[in-house]
């Protein structure tokens, strides 16, 4: 059975992402930005963090029906690289987004972290953003107080 389309229409993606208070617990290096990654970079953080893999025309509209989305950035310098990632080169290790009505239904979905930035507490600041992100922007009537 087909679903009838949400009345409200989904937030579109900020035209170039923006940083995001990175939240307490965040190391060194590390930014939160509100959006979605390019979807080279959403493939890879699926395939690379044990997610299922998605092609190209399934990831194409990830940021246009999505609610929220945001990602974490990560710019080593030449003490903290890890193997494999040149200094001063800003890369995605993190992502989540929130799809949904808008309105009183809304689920976290493709929260990724690169391997070998995991047990840093960036999936925890994603997850929190998001939940942030619904508390101050979803509609209060029926939905019952924040805790």
């Amino acid at each position: 059975m087909a679903s009838a389309a949400s009345s409200a229409p989904a937030p579109s993606p900020s035209p170039s992402p923006s940083p995001s208070p990175a939240g307490p617990g965040l190391p060194k290096g590390y930014t939160l930005r509100t959006g979605y990654p390019p979807i080279p970079n959403y493939l890879h953080l699926r395939a690379a963090s044990g997610l299922t893999p998605k092609t190209p025309a399934q990831a194409a509209p990830v940021a246009k029906n999505s609610w929220h989305g945001c990602y974490v950035t990560f710019t080593p310098n030449q003490s903290d690289a890890p193997t494999g990632e040149s200094a001063n080169t800003e890369i995605i290790v993190a992502m989540g987004r929130i799809i949904g009505d808008g309105g009183w239904y809304f689920h976290v979905a493709d929260m990724a972290v690169l391997p070998e930035h995991q047990r840093k507490g960036l999936g925890d600041a994603v997850l929190k953003h998001l939940m942030q992100h619904i508390k101050e922007n979803a509609p209060q009537d029926g939905t019952g107080a924040w805790g």
